[in-house]
């Protein structure tokens, strides 16, 4: 037997939706002058059978009967009850099985009885595998027909079968289709619900693998512009340091709106020539002093540093052949040298040549 439902159905012992099937052929044509011999064979098979089953620890057992008469024939049965039923509740349940046969099986073939708790089969053939467990023969045919009063059928009347058809089934009750319908509904609910649980963790990995990212990159470019402004301040910090360091120097740091003034804003006028390292303009201090301003090219590579220790060597390097550094300045990016200003053979003479003098 093979049961499966959406409900705790070994929680009741009630043997629910039985379905009568009966045999179309008819013996009665051949037994007619034993039609009483025939039911009580019928009917003692099924009584030895049931109570067999109900006293197996299995729950289960086959029989055959047989009988010396040759016109009547040779009976088998199966009968069993589902294994978690008791001997007693096992008996309960076959029971109502031998007053259906007799009601509804009377002169046929065969015919079974199906229920949810247990179940009943006869035929005038083997219809099981293997010897019959339990074996009853030497029945006399001669006997008084069977009457109403047997000491097993006790139950109600069982449901009537539609008439003339092989196969007659009790009418399933209302609740069948709204247990089948329920039935959809949770599988439907519990499949949403696997995947949901299936797909919450992933999405929750994938939220957090986009957080994770977006934390990097905004660290990233946090750091990076803590170094972009220490970068912009290192400059004015070291220039700072520098003009305190001005007065023990052998050199001047002018201020960029000096220089700018003093060369009309490196115009082209003042260009006074092009090298490897930048431009010279020509230019002339507030006091009239004329100068000659190296504007270092930003691409040089120099650091302040550097620029620093090469400003403070070249202005110890007093030379009548050099020309002199009188100062220099830094903002920023901007890197510039100030020379004296030679009118007859100027700056760009000993830088440049003749060549290149604007």
């Amino acid at each position: 037997m093979l049961r499966f439902s959406n409900k705790n159905f070994l929680a009741t012992t009630v043997n629910e939706h039985m379905l009568v099937i009966v045999s179309i052929e008819s013996l009665m044509v051949n037994i007619s002058t034993r039609a009483d011999s025939f039911r009580l064979m019928l009917f003692t098979l099924l009584n030895s059978t049931a109570q067999s089953a109900a006293n197996s620890s299995r729950r289960f057992t086959t029989s055959r009967l047989d009988v010396s008469v040759s016109s009547l024939p040779t009976l088998y049965c199966l009968m069993q009850c589902t294994p978690d039923l008791t001997a007693d509740e096992c008996t309960a349940c076959l029971q109502p099985y031998l007053q259906y046969t007799l009601k509804y099986m009377d002169g046929k073939k065969g015919g079974r009885v199906l229920g949810t708790r247990c179940s009943m089969r006869y035929e005038i053939f083997p219809f099981f595998q293997g010897d019959p467990m339990l074996r009853i023969i030497n029945l006399a045919p001669e006997v008084p027909p069977i009457n109403s009063t047997m000491p097993l059928i006790t139950v109600n009347p069982p449901p009537q079968p539609q008439s003339q058809s092989p196969v007659a089934a009790a009418p399933p009750p209302p609740e069948v289709q709204a247990t089948t319908q329920e039935l959809h509904g949770r599988n439907s609910r519990r499949r949403a619900l696997w995947i949901i649980a299936a797909a919450a963790p992933l999405l929750s990995i994938f939220l957090c693998a986009i957080l994770f990212v977006v934390w990097i990159r905004r660290r990233r470019k946090g750091t990076e512009i803590l170094h972009d402004q220490a970068a912009a301040n290192r400059p004015e910090e070291d220039e700072l340091v520098w003009r305190l360091e001005e007065k023990s120097s052998e050199f001047t740091l002018f201020d960029l709106s000096e220089i700018l003034h003093a060369t009309h804003d490196f115009s082209k006028e003042n260009l006074l020539g092009q090298g490897g390292f930048g431009p010279v303009y020509k230019g002339q201090l507030a006091d009239g002093t004329e100068i000659a301003v190296k504007r270092l090219a930003s691409h040089s590579g120099q650091g302040f540093t550097e620029f620093k220790n090469e400003v403070e060597l070249i202005a110890k390097l007093q030379h009548s052949n050099l020309v002199k550094l009188m100062g220099c300045c830094i903002k920023g990016e901007e890197k510039l040298l100030v020379y004296e200003y030679l009118p007859n053979k100027s700056l760009d003479f000993f830088i440049f040549g003749t060549h290149n003098v604007v």
